[in-house]
């Protein structure tokens, strides 16, 4: 390990530790804030109101009664109701006897209602819907992508090449909550995290997209929206009560939680926070607020920050530990050759680097590295804003870098076969015996003395 790595390795360690430290001192200050407010109850009616409450949304709980045409519009935010023990009543006679085409164990989905009811509280949609979507793609979890890259939506699937195209996460478990939350984020909640755009909230948005350019188709397949409709259509009714005691007991947000039963005869009810005390709650959450540049017209203006705290910082700031607007590249216009794993970015990195192979006028741009989720890695890559482009020749690694800088980009370095970039600070750097890019006019074809 040389002495850069290794300061790298204690700077990052440093920002773990300090990091959990003002974690726990915001998880302290929550506890003890309180926007609560007692109101006295009376006798024979309900001493909270669901108006009162703000949750990611709401949604009807007959589901069985209900024909697939009717769940297909039926909106998905909001909560099922439903407890773990009751989606694995449902869940586990469909799955106990199915093997899986990979490894043939018994199918992936058996005894996962935990799961489920986890991704349903931290993407904000409904669980039985949920477990119905990832039924129908992984063939009730015994699909080779469920089993292989565990992943149970086929999300990233193309039809060209659904196994390459599907991403890959490290456990069954974070499979389910983590594509969950991209569906939400890309799909259920569309509007909140892209500008201009509509919620596509119900199974049929989201295979029939509201308008032009208003969303993306998630399959190809016509029968898709019927398919997981009848699946969910035989889903359980929630046991512990109505639909609206359920509702109660089930809000998504940490700072809506309805509180019941207070002491003396009173209710305690979170009228949830003002505007004002909801913007002070939130600032407090994140210890980093990382600027992201900004682009102006066809133009890139990189951040203002230090660059060596930069990825550090990056690393536990809001936009990239809750993934807002990640997503991936096109893969009509981006070619990735280390594996569609590595097909992840920031929205401002997309826009910039769509923009950069717009001005070099690639058809296609081949991407030997692009974002790394290896935790041990410290640079720009392991947050999903930076690219490494193939170059085949030097004078087309010049051209490359040229027309970056040019575009706005400060963060270029031109390596064996490849042109860094990076939506980062400015930095300069090299990379072996190559010469170091300091804009237009500083590195020649000629100075490559050890070849390309």
């Amino acid at each position: 390990m040389t002495k850069k790595q290794k300061w790298n390795q204690d700077q990052y360690i440093k920002h773990l530790v300090d990091g959990k430290k003002a974690y726990e001192e915001r998880k302290k200050f929550l506890k003890e804030f309180s926007l609560s407010k007692k109101v006295e109850s009376t006798k024979g009616e309900s001493s909270s109101s669901d108006s009162n409450a703000t949750s990611y949304g709401k949604s009807g709980y007959t589901i069985n009664g209900k024909t697939p045409s009717e769940l297909a519009k039926l909106s998905l935010k909001g909560s099922s109701g439903l407890t773990a023990d009751e989606l694995n009543a449902w869940l586990n006679p469909r799955t106990k006897d199915k093997v899986c085409n990979n490894c043939g164990q018994r199918s992936h989905m058996y005894n996962t209602g935990a799961w489920f009811i986890e991704a349903e509280k931290q993407a904000g949609y409904r669980a039985d819907a949920i477990a119905a979507h990832a039924a129908e793609e992984s063939g009730w979890g015994t699909s080779s992508i469920a089993c292989k890259k565990k992943n149970f939506f086929g999300y990233g699937a193309v039809d060209s090449d659904p196994y390459n195209g599907a991403y890959k996460w490290d456990t069954h478990k974070d499979g389910f909550i983590s594509a969950a939350k991209l569906i939400s984020h890309g799909y259920i909640y569309r509007s909140k995290y892209y500008k201009g755009q509509k919620d596509q909230d119900s199974y049929w948005l989201m295979n029939n997209p509201p308008s032009a350019n208003k969303g993306h188709r998630y399959a190809s397949n016509n029968l898709w929206v019927n398919n997981i409709c009848t699946i969910w259509s035989n889903a359980p009714q929630p046991k512990s009560g109505s639909s609206d005691k359920s509702a109660k007991a089930k809000s998504i947000s940490t700072f809506d939680e309805v509180v019941s039963e207070g002491e003396k005869g009173y209710s305690i009810i979170n009228q949830g926070p003002t505007p004002e005390e909801k913007e002070y709650l939130l600032a407090l959450k994140y210890a980093y607020k990382v600027p992201l540049g900004d682009i102006k017209g066809n133009y890139f203006i990189a951040p203002k920050y230090q660059r060596k705290n930069y990825v550090a910082d990056l690393k536990q700031s809001q936009s990239f530990v809750e993934k807002i607007g990640y997503a991936p590249l096109p893969n009509s216009r981006f070619i990735h050759i280390s594996g569609p794993e590595e097909n992840y970015y920031s929205e401002k990195a997309r826009d910039v680097f769509m923009l950069l192979q717009n001005k070099l006028r690639y058809k296609q741009m081949i991407i030997s590295r692009g974002f790394d989720p290896d935790p041990n890695n410290l640079t720009s890559h392991s947050v999903g804003i930076a690219i490494d482009i193939h170059a085949p020749n030097a004078i087309e690694a010049v051209r490359i870098a040229d027309t970056a800088w040019l575009l706005g980009i400060r963060s270029i370095s031109i390596g064996p076969k490849f042109v860094h970039v990076d939506i980062g600070p400015e930095s300069v750097w090299g990379y072996d015996n190559m010469p170091i890019y300091r804009g237009p006019g500083s590195v020649k074809v000629g100075d490559f003395r050890y070849g390309f």
